[in-house]
């Protein structure tokens, strides 16, 4: 698996590439994500780590999901058709792993609708939040425990703690946090929907605040 782990200082390779696909400069990355200069030119140059709460919230900025981000990280698929079927093979899926114990899997690529699938492993104390924002997704995700537990938050302020063998199915955008207290990694896997066809990976963005 760790072939195709993707480095953070590629991520920001990535990140710069998706930004000047829609013709943004750093500032107007900024103002459209909310956040510094500064801390956005760190993270292109691979000179800063980035949590993914952040990470997060620059991918729904750019209306792209992980999985179209990483897709190039490890070996293509092997694909036939739109109608038929892809096979990746066991330990050439992307993978994004975080200093802070966050670790993803990315299961499938994009379909037509942009869903993407992906196993997401905290370790024991990891969180991810996403609480200083609103996510711009529609839909439903899917999550479905594998192991260990976690303590999922929503904005209403209510929490539920999902463990092994719970599944979970919630607005895309409700979500803002998970957390894992307990003393083992938690594995959960998770289905997102996609931003649909109209804002894909390189199509020209302008104009959003």
């Amino acid at each position: 698996m760790s072939g195709g782990v993707l480095p953070m200082a590629e991520l920001g390779v990535r990140l710069r590439r998706a930004r000047t696909a829609r013709g943004w400069s750093l500032a107007e990355l900024a103002q459209h994500s909310g956040l510094s200069t500064s801390f956005l030119s760190l993270v292109e140059n691979g000179n800063s780590d980035i949590s993914m709460g952040r990470l997060a919230r620059l991918l729904d900025t750019f209306e792209l999901t992980l999985t179209e981000l990483a897709q190039h990280a490890g070996p293509a698929a092997e694909d036939t058709s739109v109608d038929s079927y892809q096979v990746l093979r066991r330990g050439d899926h992307p993978v994004l792993e975080t200093p802070s114990g966050i670790h993803t899997v990315v299961l499938g690529r994009s379909g037509a609708h942009g869903t993407e699938r992906m196993l997401i492993t905290l370790d024991p104390g990891a969180h991810v939040d996403t609480s200083d924002f609103v996510g711009r997704r529609s839909a439903e995700t899917f999550m479905l425990m594998i192991a260990g537990g976690l303590v999922v938050g929503f904005r209403n302020g209510e929490r539920v703690s999902v463990r092994t063998g719970d599944s979970l199915v919630f607005p895309s955008s409700m979500v803002v946090s998970s957390r894992n207290d307990g003393t083992t990694p938690a594995t959960a896997y998770i289905e997102h929907p996609g931003y649909g066809n109209e804002r894909r990976a390189g199509v020209q963005n302008t104009g959003r605040q």
